[in-house]
């Protein structure tokens, strides 16, 4: 720790008050959506938290592999992607499969609108988390949709149905085991899906 000569102190991280507001509220919907799953029971459990470890694992590959975007310093971080991130996309593919469950809808459009409502979490999210300095595109705040790139947004879709059609997919099977293996078997579907 020193200070250079106008006195603003180097070394100790400063708290970004929007980050931490953002990691408290991820947590706070994580909290939420622990309680509903637990209602559920084991799988509904395992739906959730393999939402949380897909997401980062998601995360970490798309960073490493395409560095077409970097997140800013959080509180708690995996390597270069904020834990609150995982946590998110795992709290947002669960709240969507709650709500189209609930949906008197054929099973092979659950995947879909999935897809579609987490996309428009992603509409207002991005282009506001950019302006806070959350991440960063690297293409100005002006580029293509309030400076989120457009692929960004069939990625979003792409990445919910092919977690959320893994999970249903796998959830089909013959057998009392399957709604317990699915969360586990949808992460590398979803992952597969992906690349």
């Amino acid at each position: 720790i020193r200070a250079t000569p106008g006195g603003r102190i180097i070394g100790i991280p400063m708290i970004n008050p929007y980050f931490l507001a953002s990691e408290l509220v991820t947590l706070l919907a994580f909290l939420l959506c622990l309680r509903h799953a637990a209602r559920g029971g084991g799988p509904a459990l395992l739906r959730l938290l393999a939402g949380v470890l897909f997401g980062l694992l998601l995360e970490l590959a798309t960073i490493r592999q395409l560095h077409a975007y970097q997140y800013g310093r959080f509180t708690l971080m995996v390597f270069d992607v904020p834990l609150s991130i995982g946590v998110a996309w795992g709290c947002i593919v669960y709240a969507a499969r709650v709500f189209t469950d609930a949906a008197a809808l054929p099973g092979w459009s659950r995947p879909v609108l999935d897809a579609l409502l987490a996309l428009n979490i992603d509409l207002a999210m991005d282009a506001l988390a950019i302006r806070l300095g959350m991440w960063d595109w690297g293409m100005g705040l002006s580029a293509q949709y309030f400076g989120v790139p457009y692929a960004n947004f069939w990625a979003w879709f792409w990445v919910v149905f092919s977690f959320s059609g893994g999970m249903r997919l796998l959830e089909a099977l013959p057998g009392r085991f399957g709604p317990w293996l699915a969360p586990i078997g949808a992460v590398p579907l979803g992952l597969a899906g992906v690349m």
